[in-house]
Formats: C-alpha cells, structure tokens, sequence
C-alpha cells in the first residue's frame, strides 16, 4: 500500500494537508522536529498516520526519515518544512541567515526526493509555490530569492525524472504566521495593505481549506500526463501572468 509523506507537519499547512489525508483513509508519515505537535497529529488516527521527529535540514535525520519509510512506494511527498522568513530590506539581509534558510527550503526537498527516490518509487512530488517567485517586493528580497530556487529546482526535476510528477502548488494568501507578520508591519512593507485588503474581502485561506483542497488534489489519480510539471492554484489563488 503506498504512503504519502508530509514535511514540516506540526503546523499550519502541513498540519492540516497531513489530517485532511487521513481522514480520507490515506497513510501518512508525517515530519517536523516538534515531536510534541506530531503526537497530537498522530493522535487523530493512530492508525493511519506514522510521526517521525526530525528536521528535514540535517543529513541524518533525513537518513532516519528515509529508513522510516523503507522502501515503501510513496504516493506524494509534501515539502511543508519552513522557516520564519524575515521580511526586511534587501540590504539588510544576512547571508548566513538566507543559508540557513535555504537549506530547509531549497536543498532539503532535492536532497530528501532524491534519497527517496533512491529508495523506492514516487508518484509525486509537492511544493508549496508562491507568485512572490516571480514578482519581488519591498521588503520580501529572501522570500523571493528562496521561492525563486526551490521552485527552479523542482522544475529542472521535472524536465528529468521520467517517474515522478513534480506539482508546484500556489496556495495564494493563507492564514500563516508569515501573513501575519506582514498585516502587521508598517508602511516600511509595501505589500502589507494588499494582503489587508485580501483579508478584508474574505480572500485569505485557512491551512484547514488548503489542506483539504490539496488532500482532494492528491487522493486524484494523474491521468495519462503522470510525469513532468503540473501546475495547480488553490484556495483563493488566481493565476497571474
């Protein structure tokens, strides 16, 4: 029986992507290093849903996350594992701070696919995109720079595994801490009064809605394109450009 994994699943979007499969019959190995959040997680269905404490930036743990599933065809891999993304101007960012960033958002998804598929087969693998890949704003230099990477890199991977379908997934507005961040900052964040008018048109996602609508997404069988890009906007995503 395939399995799905979902990173960075004590929280938010991975949370919620990782509930709303099981409660659809799915097995799910979830990650994240707050292995106090994942026990809730798995607490829900103790049968369907598999924890494993680890961060996903760290080469053994990801060893030990890859001996987890053993070999065990894979139904999705969700690359959810994120990190608090200062939002600041571009010529205050932190090169050691943006690497460390870029581990668990650039290299940890190749590296932990890669392994993966090393182990066994992968139907698909999910990346959360963003519009902020493609279009900088004040203040969002390393979201952009990190988004940029991830989403060139997972593209350059559909261009050559001949097996796994490579879905980059734009959510849009979601209710994060992230977003909350920005609806708070001041004028110094140009982006701030869009995403508050989103908000206040009812245009801002729950994880919950994300993660049903991606769980429907993922519980879908393929068709006959199985491999190579696919492109989906959810929640209130509007495609753009």
């Amino acid at each position: 029986m395939s399995i799905h994994l979902v990173t960075g699943a004590s929280t938010g979007m991975g949370f919620s992507t990782a509930l709303a499969l099981a409660e659809r019959g799915e097995s799910v190995v979830v990650v994240a290093r707050r292995d106090e959040a994942l026990q809730v997680l798995a607490g829900e269905h103790p049968d369907l849903i598999e924890p494993v404490d680890g961060d996903v930036a760290d080469r053994v743990d990801r060893d030990r996350i890859v001996a987890h599933v053993g070999g065990r065809p894979l139904a999705s891999i969700v690359h959810g594992a994120a990190t608090a993304v200062p939002t600041e101007p571009w010529t205050q960012l932190d090169p050691d701070e943006l690497s460390h960033h870029f581990q668990v958002h650039v290299a940890a998804p190749i590296a932990l696919t890669a392994a993966l598929l090393r182990a066994g087969a992968v139907e698909r693998s999910v990346i959360f995109d963003s519009y902020s890949a493609a279009t900088p704003r004040d203040g969002w230099g390393a979201y952009s720079i990190l988004k940029a990477a991830v989403q060139l890199a997972m593209r350059s991977a559909a261009l050559e595994l001949e097996d796994t379908a490579i879905l980059r997934v734009y959510p849009g507005a979601v209710a994060t801490p992230l977003l909350d961040r920005i609806l708070g900052s001041g004028p110094e964040v140009a982006a701030a009064e869009f995403y508050r008018d989103l908000r206040d048109q009812g245009l801002v996602s729950t994880p919950t809605e994300i993660g049903n609508q991606l769980a429907n997404l993922l519980t879908t069988p393929l068709g006959a394109d199985r491999n190579g890009e696919h492109l989906h906007h959810i929640g209130h995503s509007i495609p753009q450009g």
